[in-house]
């Protein structure tokens, strides 16, 4: 059984990835979220190097990193989280797009993604946003 929370999608393997990319659909708007989420942060301690966060190298030390709250993780989205709250979590699809095994790795993908879904224009037929990302690295606006 997978122990993935919320999330929908591949079982998530922690032993041999850093991070999720991550699709949260509002089922009755159709309205989505692209996100990323890491699996681990860093630990404070002496003589942690956090250099390689390549899960899958013989590098990553674990020691030097703690699990993260992914399974109740409900995007960064303040939008989001507040429609969330208000509607509850069985209104929306949480589902798990890929696993990213470093973390440069999962920060390119994230902005692959949300690139090629093109968050920052796509609109429904009414005019009306289709994603609630609101920013793409540095681009922190949307596009009318």
């Amino acid at each position: 059984m997978s122990n993935n929370g919320h999330w929908e999608g591949e079982t998530v393997n922690d032993y041999a990835y850093f991070g999720i990319i991550y699709k949260i659909t509002h089922k009755p708007s159709g309205k989505m979220y692209i996100g990323k989420k890491q699996l681990f942060n860093s630990k404070k301690m002496y003589g942690c190097s956090r250099r390689c966060t390549d899960r899958q190298s013989k590098d990553f030390k674990l020691k030097c990193w703690k699990p993260s709250n992914w399974r109740e993780y409900t995007g960064s989205s303040k939008s989001l989280n507040e429609l969330i709250a208000k509607e509850g979590k069985d209104k929306f699809k949480f589902e798990i797009i890929e696993q990213c095994r470093s973390k440069s790795i999962l920060h390119y993908t994230e902005l692959k993604t949300l690139w090629e879904h093109d968050v920052m224009r796509a609109k429904f037929e009414d005019g009306t946003f289709i994603y609630f990302n609101n920013s793409i690295g540095s681009i922190k606006f949307k596009i009318c």
